[in-house]
């Protein structure tokens, strides 16, 4: 029984090893993808295809002209340009060139970030030429359930090993070497999800 309990200890400290990485790196990603740290960088995504894909002087030319009868008594102009779709308050357009470059950029950052993607992870890799979802809150909130998944998984690893253990004072010990081992790898990975949310690799061409 001996020889089977500590090979079985073996397994699952393997596993908790693995599962703690797991735990460390989904964290890192989730936090990292937070909007306050995201949002610079798809900033320049989104300036990139203001300017080059649709232009502002286009932009301006269109929306002002919806100033003289439809902004009487409306408040928002919804347009389209090159495939994306605006909703310009009238206070904003009536502000002239700089306020529609700043607000239709802003726009896109918050629709990059937020849009609702219908499709499961692995199919949206598979399927987008541009993965700009990879820096989005659908991205975000993967990592974040995983993150719960693993977590879970780990504490019912931590379990076993106290049951496993044959002298339950070294489970501690066991338990907070694997932490510690694994904070470093995590620590030594050089900002996991900067990495993925490197915007200057998605600027679309």
């Amino acid at each position: 029984m001996g020889v089977l309990r500590g090979f079985g200890l073996v397994i699952i400290s393997v596993l908790l090893f693995i599962s703690i990485l797991c735990l460390g790196i989904f964290a890192t990603l989730s936090l990292s993808l937070n909007y306050e740290n995201v949002q610079p960088k798809i900033y320049s995504v989104a300036d990139q295809v203001i300017e080059s894909q649709i232009g502002v002087q286009n932009m301006v030319n269109s929306l002002i002209p919806y100033l003289n009868v439809y902004c009487q008594t409306n408040t928002e102009i919804i347009q389209s340009f090159e495939g994306y779709t605006f909703v310009f308050p009238c206070s904003v357009v009536s502000e002239g060139y700089n306020s529609i470059l700043n607000y239709s950029i802003n726009y896109l950052v918050s629709d990059f970030y937020y849009k609702d993607y219908n499709c499961n992870f692995i199919k949206c890799l598979e399927d987008s030429e541009v993965p700009l979802f990879l820096v989005s809150d659908y991205a975000r909130e993967f990592w974040k359930s995983l993150f719960f998944k693993f977590l879970i998984i780990s504490l019912i690893l931590i379990g076993l090993v106290i049951l496993l253990a044959e002298k339950k004072s070294n489970a501690p010990l066991l338990v907070g070497s694997l932490f510690v081992v694994d904070s470093l790898i995590i620590l030594s990975l050089n900002k996991i999800g900067a990495l993925i949310g490197k915007a200057d690799n998605l600027i679309p061409h």
